[in-house]
């Protein structure tokens, strides 16, 4: 029997094929497999209805069950040369019939022209299978398809869905065996080339079920099957369930095999044995388990993922876990050269559970991330070829077999498990768990001999802070041979946070290491950093998902990437952004623009975008940018004109250490007043201004699978001062401007308290005054064009001397508690030159200048642009 495409082999007797049964009224949207927003609860009877399955095989076929797709070739198309021959795949005669494939509409023979072939899918929604096997009325015998890879009573290569649709509806795509049925017997076993897939809410999906009574010699997937659950009960998603009374020998992957649950109390399960009957399992694909907690569950997370379950096996398992190699001359990235390409290395995500017969697990390739059960049994774990294993190891009768010869195992069980023997080659590493707070090393007790080769790696993992310096045995064993142990590789396969020493007690034949906290100045940390080591240290211990962040750092890289993100604000941004934007009114102040005559007034308005970068020095730098708008109106006197400005700057400040880029905003809004007169050739001008400053902050810590964040606001205030003069002469149509003036501007912040991040990040920072002093020196030439020089570009060449600096001290702590700690920013002291060009167009009744600076101080820069009008009235 086939579908997608028919086979000439008749079956031995008619097979029993249901029709599609009716379905419920409700209609279900083409493109989701989630319910529709009402409840089931809500429909009546008729509704709910439920039919039998999509696809019922209920007597014996003798040619088997295939699931077909239709003809098509590799992507080299029909010019390529799929089985590698050296005959072209257009030249070849598939079927026989002495006309090429490409001349052939028919090239498989099968009687359907292959335009007319389609790949098959069957679809259940409801609670009833997509495609069921099995009678209570009398046994059902599979016959192979064919031959090689087709030797296979059931073989799948298009696509078999089901869905429970509603709440509370099993799902199961394929199930062999029915609840007080007769024998099925699946000639070779099952082969799945294409996708399986069972969904549920609020009940189980299961992907492949096999039931009590069913042989099937192999399972072979080189497709997809996968099964998803979601729940607020203990619901399970399955990918693979061979049930007890069921007898299947071995299990292949090739392709991808997933279990996944949304939920809290659910379970993920990606193969799992109740008969026992499974011996040998292959995995050179992906079999990924996974558990989604639901953020609006109140219960705790209590759910389970499990890869493989075979704790049900009493004679025992070997798991076998291997790379295919790519193909001669692939381009493929392979990272670690092993031959595989990354993309095809294998992988099992979730736990392993054995039986209580002698396990042999022979891990080849790729990685291995989850606890393993071995059970009982004289069990043997393998590590080859570059493995990873990752994961806690138990053992239950002290019967087990360790060699790592080329790999890693990271046995990340926080206690001693005993074991027969263990050997660490001279390409194998061996990572072990320390949990200080309850003073236990993970690790093991060897009863026979332990060897660690010359060249083999130890590192060291911590559940747990140190509070002081400690050593710990991670070996114990019946007689010890360890070669030369390389301290170099020790230390960057332990957290960088600490300092780790291995040693060996021959008398003891233990295997210890000495572990403290790595001092600031041996983590080369600046002074900021340093003086917030201890407060930093001491708040990983009310963070659990911050302490296990640093300790997973190995490297100093990925600790300082976590460290400055702990650290807020204190380099002087908001001091020297705000500062950039008041400059807005000096700057409309010192150019040579006409004074409001006695009793006349005139008015003027300006903006400012500006850009400013300061250095990582002894403090963190930041970069800031921002716009300012400022304008004035005045009134000319007899001793000058008298005006009132107001001034707005907004700015965003960022941390360019921070991976996140956290974002201070900064605004303020100033009023003030101002004089100024002019002469024939001089200008003297002087302000006062006082301002309302508001901040807000946006602060993160960023890391893989870590995302905290916070916010706070807080206010402040501002005080300005500012004087200079000017003397220009012209020289025809040339004209020389020298210029001086001084500026003093004050920020006043609030305290403030981040909110947002939790225990361990949250901070409370205290209130912080700054200011800058500063007087700058310069020298403008410029040239008219045009009827009375209408238009004259401008050079500005000058000198900024910071007289004094402040950006003030920043003194925090965490929230959850801790001692405080004090950030002293790096001044921006001294000086540096100016460059300007300005372009003025008008005359003494109004004048429209668009002016570019570059301020070049050390460790700091800031460039503005400068929009200007002025005009009487």
């Amino acid at each position: 029997m086939s579908a997608g495409r028919s086979r000439s082999t008749p079956p031995s007797s008619p097979p029993a094929i249901a029709t599609r049964p009716r379905r419920p009224r409700v209609r279900r949207p083409a493109h989701s497999t989630t319910p529709p927003p009402c409840s089931w609860d809500e429909l009546d009877a008729d509704d709910l209805l439920q039919g039998g399955p999509a696809v019922r095989v209920g007597a014996n076929v003798a040619g088997g069950v295939l699931l077909d797709k239709a003809l098509a070739y590799s992507a080299a198309g029909i010019e390529g040369d799929d089985d590698g021959d050296g005959i072209k795949n257009g030249d070849e005669d598939d079927d026989g019939d002495g006309v090429k494939n490409r001349d052939d509409p028919d090239r498989n023979g099968n009687g359907i022209p292959d335009a007319s072939e389609t790949t098959a899918s069957i679809t259940s929604l409801g609670g009833a299978p997509a495609l069921l096997v099995g009678s209570t009325t009398q046994a059902v015998n599979l016959g192979a398809v064919g031959t090689g890879d087709a030797a296979y009573g059931l073989i799948n290569r298009g696509s078999i869905t089901a869905s429970g649709l509603y709440s509370g509806f099993e799902s199961r795509a394929v199930q062999l065996g029915v609840t007080g049925g007769q024998a099925v017997n699946v000639a070779g076993g099952v082969r799945n080339e294409g996708g399986v897939s069972s969904t549920a809410v609020d009940a189980n999906a299961t992907g492949l079920w096999i039931g009590s009574g069913v042989t099937a010699p192999a399972i072979v997937n080189t497709g997809a099957i996968q099964a998803v659950a979601s729940g607020k009960q203990t619901q399970s998603a399955t990918g693979i369930l061979i049930g007890a009374g069921a007898n299947v020998g071995s299990l292949t992957n090739t392709g991808n095999l997933v279990a996944s649950f949304g939920g809290n109390q659910g379970s993920a399960v990606v193969i799992r044995d109740q008969s026992g009957t499974l011996t040998q399992l292959n995995n050179a694909g992906s079999i990924i388990g996974s558990l989604t907690p639901n953020t609006t569950d109140t219960n705790p997370v209590t759910g389970t993922v499990t890869a493989i379950d075979l704790s049900a096996n009493t004679s025992g398992v070997t798991l076998r876990q291997y790379g295919i190699p790519a193909a001669a001359g692939s381009t493929a990235v392979d990272t670690d050269k092993d031959g595989v390409p990354d993309a095809n290395e294998p992988a099992i995500v979730g736990a392993i559970k054995l039986g209580s017969g002698a396990d042999t697990l022979n891990i080849e390739n790729g990685v291995v991330n989850g606890d393993i059960d071995f059970g009982a049994g004289a069990d043997r774990l393998n590590i080859s070829g570059g493995a990873v294993v990752t994961g806690a190891i138990k053992n239950g009768d002290n019967l087990l077999d360790i060699n790592i010869g080329k790999g890693t195992l990271n046995a990340t069980q926080v206690g001693a498990v005993n074991i027969s023997s263990l050997n660490v080659g001279a390409e194998g590493s061996l990572l072990v768990n320390l949990d200080p707070a309850n003073d236990r090393a993970g690790g093991f007790n060897v009863s026979g001999n332990a060897t660690l080769a010359t060249g083999s790696t130890l590192g060291v993992r911590f559940s747990s802070l140190l509070d002081g310096p400690e050593r710990f045995d991670i070996i114990t064993a019946g007689s010890l041979n360890v070669g030369q142990i390389n301290q170099s590789q020790l230390t960057d396969n332990s957290p960088y946070l600490y300092v780790v020493e291995a040693g060996v007690n021959q008398a003891a034949n233990t295997v210890y290491v000495d572990a403290r906290r790595r001092t600031a100045a041996e983590a080369n940390l600046i002074p900021v950093e340093a003086s917030a080591y201890d407060a930093v240290y001491a708040a990983l211990g009310s963070n659990e998902t911050v302490r296990n962040l640093f300790l997973s750092q190995t490297t100093r890289d990925g600790f300082i990437d976590a460290y400055e993100q702990m650290l807020p604000d204190h380099s002087g941004g908001p001091l020297m952004s705000l500062s950039a934007g008041v400059d807005a009114v000096t700057r409309a102040l010192t150019g040579r623009n006409a004074v409001a005559a006695p009793g006349e007034t005139s008015a003027w308005v300006q903006e400012i975008n500006f850009y400013a970068d300061k250095d990582k020095t002894d403090s963190y730098g930041f970069r800031s940018e921002g716009f300012g708008v400022a304008g004035g109106v005045e009134k000319g006197t007899g001793l000058g004109a008298v005006g009132i400005s107001a001034a707005f700057t907004s700015s965003d400040i960022k941390d360019p250490e921070s991976e996140a880029e956290e974002v201070l905003s900064a605004n303020l809004l100033e009023l003030g007043l101002y004089w100024r007169a002019q002469g024939q050739y001089w200008t003297t001008w002087a302000r006062a201004a006082g301002g309302y400053a508001s901040f807000s902050a946006d602060r993160s810590l960023v890391a893989s699978g870590v995302y905290l964040n916070n916010k706070s606001d807080w206010h402040g205030w501002t005080a300005a001062v500012a004087g200079g003069a000017s003397y220009e002469r012209n020289f025809g149509r040339l004209n020389i401007r020298p210029e001086l003036y001084g500026e003093y501007f004050r920020l006043s912040e609030g305290a403030r308290s981040e909110s947002g991040g939790g225990d361990g990040f949250d901070l409370d920072i205290d209130s912080r005054d700054s200011h800058i002093f500063s007087a700058v020196a310069a020298m403008n030439i410029g040239y008219g064009f045009g009827r009375n020089g209408w238009i004259r570009p401008e050079l500005r060449v000058g000198y900024r001397q910071n007289i004094s600096v402040d950006a003030g001290e920043t003194i925090a702590r965490f929230a959850s508690g801790g001692p405080d700690f004090i950030l002293s920013p790096d001044a921006i002291e001294g000086g540096g030159p100016i460059l300007g060009l300005r372009l003025n167009f008008g005359n003494e009744l109004g004048m429209l200048s668009l002016t570019g600076d570059a301020e070049l101080l050390e460790d700091y820069v800031r460039y503005s642009l400068l929009l200007r009008a002025s005009f009487r009235f």
